[in-house]
């Protein structure tokens, strides 16, 4: 526990501040921000589930935008929970959606497909 929050420290989440506040219409938990801040960074955490559901955070060069990622339509994946819809927000500007159909578990992934070197690599047409 004491490396989780040595962590989150590292990234700058205050996590001495918390509130209670809605996402979706559930109760959560916002750690990092005082009630009303949708700025600084924060991350939300549905309270019956302990998912985490949004994060916001500073970003671009010299962090003068606001990143606000939200994680969405949570279900059951056998016994833990997948976000299959994730929405990247930079200034409050959707930049991102993705979007995961025909989620499995258990699933065996091939040994090369976490090494580099068989991936191939494909040159951009304009170069």
């Amino acid at each position: 526990m004491d490396t989780t929050l040595a962590q989150l420290g590292a990234l700058g989440y205050d996590l001495s501040v918390m509130h209670e506040d809605r996402w979706q219409d559930r109760p959560v938990w916002v750690v990092g921000a005082p009630a009303g801040d949708t700025t600084g960074v924060q991350f939300w955490v549905d309270q019956e589930r302990l998912l985490t559901v949004r994060t916001i955070r500073h970003a671009g060069p010299q962090g003068q935008s606001v990143q606000d990622d939200w994680f969405d339509d949570y279900e059951p994946l056998g016994n833990a929970w997948i976000s299959p819809l994730m929405r990247f927000h930079v200034d409050g500007r959707l930049i991102t959606e993705e979007v995961y159909t025909d989620i499995k578990r258990d699933t065996q992934l091939p040994d090369s497909l976490f090494d580099p070197t068989s991936w191939r690599i494909s040159v951009p047409y304009w170069e």
